[in-house]
């Protein structure tokens, strides 16, 4: 029964910190197309994993906090995170109060 308890509880552990696509996990999870908000223009490709991020040919090794439709992603390196705003399951945008509408994520199929 502790070896149950204490595999559950491990199991549960690694799922949370890991950020897995569950019910309530990270949205941000797959591949996506990132384009100009508004006007459609590509600009290329991202993916996100549980602890990784690709973008631009930068890859980054990520820490992510999930409240609601928010998403901080958060580089290991840099410590400055990026909040992106989940518009639907397959509809993301990536804004700043002071510039606006950054770019926008297609998740992709």
């Amino acid at each position: 029964m502790i070896f149950r308890f204490l595999r559950t509880s491990a199991l549960l552990l690694a799922f949370a910190v890991g950020g897995c696509n569950l019910p309530g996990g990270n949205p941000l999870i797959g591949h996506w197309a990132i384009t100009v908000p508004d006007t459609g223009v590509a600009l290329g490709t991202c993916d996100f994993t549980p602890s990784h991020m690709s973008a631009f040919g930068i890859d980054s090794d990520v820490d992510y906090q999930v409240s609601g439709d928010k998403v901080m992603v958060v580089p290991k390196t840099l410590g400055i995170g990026i909040q992106v705003t989940m518009l639907d399951r397959d509809t993301a945008r990536l804004a700043t109060p002071m510039i606006g509408n950054l770019v926008e994520l297609k998740r992709i199929q």
